[in-house]
């Protein structure tokens, strides 16, 4: 039998994300979750080590390097992501930096990794290979895919798609992304909204494709090809994080801040996720909210992303800054409002700190998902807390009639709604966990996982659905 490397050449599904199994960050973390939890023996787990294309057989936790890669490739191709891409997906164009050298790095990049897989592919003897593609970072890679080896793939988007583009520049970015996107039998969003989105975009830039908004299908029109568009929010390992928080952790003995009930939010220090809107609220809570002070903590697992970016710098600054300031208005020699821990948390000690939070606060502006609300939520038991969540997070389909709203962008509506949260009785508190639990127990993870593999396996069938009907404001009518 073949071997690349020392990896045996089987019939396989190949899994394709940025980063690797066990790394930092939510797709990352839940996607590696479901690759340890449903991964067949001979499925393989391709992504970007620090200057390798890397490769990791299920079961084996040591990748081996497939192709180098130059830092200014990866950092070029990583700029575009982070500088243009990210802003633009998230509904901040305002906030995007267009490199034409990133740009052409970021195709170049798709472009090689898209070789070495053909090379790969060929070498295992594989006639037609299975592909599962992750996120922003590999948009472009189905088309080199199916040009250079007949891949079949489908691609799981796991941002927001932005409503209308009126920038002529970011519209036309957009459109080589969906271009490459559409190589792929199925696209997956986590909301109808991000769906909707895609589609209309489609619809409304390129014209060589049909939208079939009830079979959800966009189908290029000179060949056949077809794409169908999928809606599966990400689901979590609920037993294991149940399990996780029933366990006592001696290190959460070791944190300060728990002498008192406390406010919990875990993010990165990045501008999608409102820390420093939900800092400006928390200095408003002590001040509308008196009655708090010295009575509760703000926690905040809150470390720096993307250094070296200078927006993201900047914001990690600000971040500080406002923490200062919060500090110095309102805390006393026994007592700070809020308690900042920058390094990642082991698992167990954050399982142990969702479960024993008063109220834990999501407020992103906008964020395709957020698993840490549904983190949250599989960790409460005798003597639930709260979820305050804002409608901004893609989250809120799933979990959003259940939990008290907050407003990231009014610091004021934001206290109020920290405030309703904390005064919830018990009766409240229970009645609403145990559907929130109810809801994110029905969108398992494996549930998530094999929905997209029985797509490349072609035993999955149709949702025939008009999904703009869910939503007031969208006129099902062609133009």
């Amino acid at each position: 039998m073949p071997r690349i490397n020392g990896l045996e050449a089987r019939e396989n599904m190949n899994i394709i994300t940025y980063r690797g199994p066990g790394m930092a960050g939510g797709l990352s973390n839940s996607v590696g979750q479901a690759w340890h939890l449903c991964a067949d023996s001979n499925d393989l787990w391709w992504n970007i080590g620090k200057d390798y294309f890397q490769c990791i057989a299920a079961g084996n936790d040591e990748a081996q390097n497939i192709v180098p890669l130059s830092k200014d490739f990866i950092d070029g191709h990583y700029g575009y992501c982070n500088e243009f891409l990210w802003p633009v997906l998230h509904n901040l164009p305002e906030l995007s930096i267009f490199r034409f050298q990133a740009n052409r790095q970021y195709e170049q990049f798709n472009l090689t990794i898209a070789q070495a897989l053909a090379k790969a592919f060929k070498q295992k003897q594989v006639a037609q290979p299975t592909c599962f593609i992750h996120d922003y970072h590999f948009a472009l890679l189905p088309y080199f895919l199916q040009r250079l080896s007949n891949v079949r793939s489908v691609y799981f988007w796991h941002i927001p798609w932005p409503k209308a583009i009126e920038n002529h520049l970011i519209s036309s970015q957009l459109k080589n992304i969906v271009t490459g996107l559409l190589y792929c039998e199925a696209v997956g969003f986590h909301t109808n909204e991000y769906a909707i989105n895609f589609i209309q975009f489609v619809e409304d830039n390129l014209s060589e494709y049909r939208c079939d908004w009830n079979a959800m299908t966009i189908t290029h029109r000179p060949s056949g090809r077809t794409t169908n568009v999928v809606v599966a929010p990400l689901g979590i390992d609920f037993e294991s994080w149940n399990a996780l928080a029933k366990q006592s952790v001696d290190s959460n003995d070791d944190y300060d801040f728990k002498q008192l009930p406390y406010i919990f939010s875990v993010d990165r220090t990045d501008f999608t996720k409102g820390v420093t809107n939900r800092l400006e609220a928390i200095d408003c809570f002590f001040e509308r909210f008196p009655r708090w002070q010295q009575k509760l903590t703000f926690v905040q697992s809150c470390g720096r992303t993307r250094t070296g970016l200078s927006q993201f710098d900047q914001y990690w600054q600000d971040c500080h800054e406002l923490q200062n300031k919060v500090t110095q208005n309102w805390s006393t020699d026994e007592w700070q409002p809020i308690a900042w821990l920058d390094e990642n948390l082991p698992v167990a000690d954050l399982a142990k700190l969702y479960s024993d939070a008063e109220v834990m606060l999501v407020n992103p502006i906008r964020d395709g998902l957020n698993l840490t609300a549904k983190e949250y939520v599989a960790c409460q038991h005798s003597e639930p807390g709260v979820l305050a969540l804002s409608s901004g997070a893609g989250v809120w389909e799933e979990l959003g009639n259940y939990a008290i709203k907050v407003d990231p962008n009014d610091p004021r509506m934001m206290a109020e709604s920290i405030n309703r949260a904390l005064c919830l009785s018990p009766g409240e508190k229970s009645l609403r966990m145990n559907l929130l639990k109810a809801a994110v127990q029905k969108n398992s993870l494996v549930a998530w996982w094999f929905n997209f593999k029985n797509k490349l396996e072609g035993s999955s069938s149709t949702k025939v659905i008009d999904i703009r009907t869910k939503f007031t404001g969208f006129s099902t009518s062609k133009k």
